[in-house]
């Protein structure tokens, strides 16, 4: 079986501002004009990390900053960042109305426009999955995937995958629609179960399985199970599509309480020990300093926005309110979101920049060394008495009120093994589907893939499989996300990362006040 290494492209750093000015005039992209100090930010989740995943930053001066070498989960992050994953590394992006995109090992890609009513990616080498919603589906705008100097769009929600390490590189749909524009007016509209190779954008109706399509098929089913848990509190929540939501509804309860409206308590609250700010890391945020990132499973929502609160014989629950996030705009600065805690707590110690960090090198563009991840492991102090257990059924008082859980409005998702089904449009956009041998598609609100295990060997019993580091034909990777590595606060510059590929048209959030730092 052929064994195929992804291989990192370098650019030059020096000439990476009109590299960039190259790509965005042959993507047909103008960016004069654009008011920098009137735009609001945007972040979206880093919602996978498994293996090395590094993270660098492009500054509006066109600098790269190395960010860390050991991302974590849950990790907010911003226009300009890239993300790169090593030969065991496996990362997962979400966006707000629902969107991902994932890449396997070897493979880098940068958030190059994240505004509001905009969101343009560019996968710079290797492999991407990418889950987009059509344009009139999406709470965000239409997004847009830049790879080379070819862009796609979706022209209905669609699901489909890039590859850039074999040459000429190729193009499948796995369902819904999508536009291609290539260079030199070369482009094509592809429907579900339709490829097509880079070059000539020539399409087959067919789709050559990768030994990683079986990764992206359970991370699918993840997602599937954790919406099968929504409840009304965040059916209502600004942007209910993202995934981010389903991770509370699976891992704890939702209470209507009286006088303080939606309240979410993760079941670890039970635990009178347990503290929201008791597992979790300071990383380094471009533009804000050091920033908490959770090392819980569900960490990403419920420190973006709201407030953590204490209610005697309950424990901790959290208030989500409007929700809105601390980067959103209006000079808002990151803080510790608790709001009334017991007796004995101490908010956590946010640490000091360290100095030195953001001084370019001497005859080079980049700007090191990374800022170290602080690990921060505590329990909360001594409480009396015992809190009350979390699950699905028992009532429970808070707040003075006795209060049953919200209960989830769908079912969770019954999974239909039946071979997949690739979407295929009719006149006026209604789908039907095609059943695929090899494939299935699961019950839920995202479709599911697997590859057709008959379909692996080619002419003359050559294999056209390739086969992810570590991971057999039809064997996924480990599916437990790795939270973060507890590494060491590290000082010297890590190891030299592969240059991002300047992405097109990659305006940046305009620099906040001294008083954010």
């Amino acid at each position: 079986m052929r064994h195929v290494a992804r291989k990192h492209i370098a650019i030059k750093l020096g000439s990476i501002a009109g590299w960039a000015s190259a790509v965005a005039l042959a993507a047909g992209i103008c960016t004069a004009g654009v008011a920098q100090s009137t735009v609001q930010s945007r972040a979206v989740r880093l919602s996978i990390v498994e293996g090395q995943v590094r993270l660098s930053h492009l500054g509006a001066s066109g600098n790269e900053r190395s960010l860390t070498d050991d991302a974590v989960a849950n990790t907010p992050l911003f226009e300009g960042t890239g993300i790169q994953t090593g030969d065991d590394g496996r990362a997962e992006i979400q966006f707000e109305d629902g969107s991902i995109a994932r890449i396997p090992p070897d493979s880098v890609l940068t958030l190059s426009v994240l505004r509001p009513g905009q969101t343009d990616l560019f996968l710079n080498s290797g492999l991407g999955y990418f889950e987009l919603k059509s344009a009139g589906d999406s709470t965000t705008g239409p997004m847009k995937v830049h790879f080379g100097t070819s862009v796609a769009a979706s022209t209905a929600s669609a699901v489909f995958r890039v590859k850039l390490d074999e040459a000429p590189g190729e193009i499948a749909v796995f369902d819904g629609g999508l536009h291609v524009d290539g260079q030199n007016g070369a482009g094509a509209d592809l429907r579900g179960g339709e490829s097509a190779k880079l070059d000539s954008f020539s399409i087959a109706e067919s789709i050559e399985p990768d030994s990683w399509d079986a990764w992206n098929s359970d991370r699918d089913q993840a997602l599937n199970a954790a919406s099968g848990s929504t409840t009304a509190a965040t059916s209502g929540m600004p942007n209910s599509a993202d995934p981010a939501w389903g991770d509370l509804n699976q891992s704890g309860n939702w209470y209507d309480v009286p006088g303080e409206g939606q309240v979410w308590s993760p079941y670890e609250a039970s635990d009178s020990s347990w503290d929201p700010y008791g597992d979790g890391y300071w990383a380094d945020t471009p533009g804000y300093g050091y920033t908490w990132v959770s090392g819980e499973s569900w960490g990403y929502m419920p420190y973006q926005c709201g407030l953590w609160n204490w209610y005697g014989g309950f424990g901790w629950g959290w208030a989500p309110g409007g929700c809105r996030t601390w980067w959103g705009g209006g000079g808002r600065l990151w803080a510790v979101n608790v709001g009334r805690f017991p007796g004995g707590w101490r908010a956590p110690v946010r640490p000091p920049r360290p100095r030195g960090i953001g001084r370019p090198e001497p005859g080079r563009g980049v700007i090191r060394p990374a800022a170290p991840i602080i690990s921060v492991r505590r329990q909360g102090p001594p409480v009396d008495g015992v809190l009350p257990l979390r699950d699905r059924k028992t009532p429970v008082n808070i707040a003075g009120s006795t209060i049953a859980p919200m209960r989830p409005v769908n079912n969770r998702p019954v999974y239909n093994h039946q071979p997949a089904q690739f979407g295929r449009f009719q006149a006026g956009g209604a789908p039907t589907h095609t059943q695929q041998p090899g494939q299935r598609f699961e019950g839920g609100n995202r479709p599911v893939y697997t590859p057709n295990p008959g379909s692996n060997s080619g002419p003359a019993g050559t294999s056209h499989m390739r086969v992810a580091p570590g991971v057999g034909v039809r064997s996924a990777p480990p599916a437990a996300p790795r939270s973060a590595p507890p590494p060491a606060p590290r000082m010297s510059a890590p190891p030299p990362m592969p240059r991002m590929s300047a992405p097109p048209s990659a305006p940046h959030m305009s620099a906040p006040p001294a008083g954010h730092r």
